[in-house]
């Protein structure tokens, strides 16, 4: 424990008082960010079965 505390520079302890805010974005991330969620809303849905819920597929065609 005497190690742990002994690294720890208590100058870095202290709270700053400069107010947070958002990181600056470019251009060009946002547009790759935006190109990424493309596919989730584009993408057809897919073809539902027409098996009820609970019934086994085998049990169906009999």
């Amino acid at each position: 424990m005497l190690f742990a505390t002994s690294s720890v520079d208590p100058t870095n302890l202290n709270p700053s008082l400069i107010e947070l805010s958002w990181p600056m974005l470019s251009w060009a991330p946002l547009c790759g960010v935006l190109a990424g969620t493309l596919p989730a809303f584009l993408t057809p849905p897919p073809e539902l079965s027409h098996v009820p819920a609970g019934v086994l597929p085998e049990k169906v065609a009999a």
